[in-house]
């Protein structure tokens, strides 16, 4: 619960930094003056424009589109966990997983990354490993 004495302090320090009242004080009525309805008006327009402000860099640096990624039926089943966690963080971006029981498709269908449980031999394509121990992944 807000202090209703800190509320009153902090209202008081604005308008004492305004030079204006914010509210028409009785004993009984506590009423917003036109200045206090102007200041909350003008107030409300600014958080609005900064969250949308805010809003639309996050869309604009977010990861969005499409990643396609393949690999053998064991490390898509060792990945499903891992992909709710994964689209949580990125929601606007679709991934798409192919399961494959050969290599050789590789660079088939336009896929973006392969995922393997262990290095692949024989291909030269740049990679990197992403664990080393499969069971934290699941």
């Amino acid at each position: 619960m807000i202090d209703p004495v800190a509320v009153s302090r902090t209202i008081k320090g604005v308008e004492e930094d305004l030079c204006i009242s914010l509210f028409s004080r009785s004993t009984r009525v506590l009423k917003l003056t036109t200045e206090g309805a102007r200041f909350y008006r003008d107030g409300a327009q600014l958080l609005r424009n900064f969250e949308q402000t805010i809003h639309k860099f996050r869309a604009d640096t977010a990861l969005h589109g499409q990643l396609k990624g393949m690999g053998p039926s064991l490390s898509r089943r060792m990945l499903l966990r891992a992909v709710s966690s994964f689209q949580d963080l990125y929601p606007e971006l679709r991934l798409i997983l192919i399961s494959v029981s050969d290599s050789a498709q590789i660079g088939d269908e336009g896929i973006d990354v392969f995922i393997r449980p262990r290095s692949l031999r024989g291909y030269s394509a740049p990679s990197c490993p992403i664990c080393h121990d499969p069971e934290a992944l699941g």
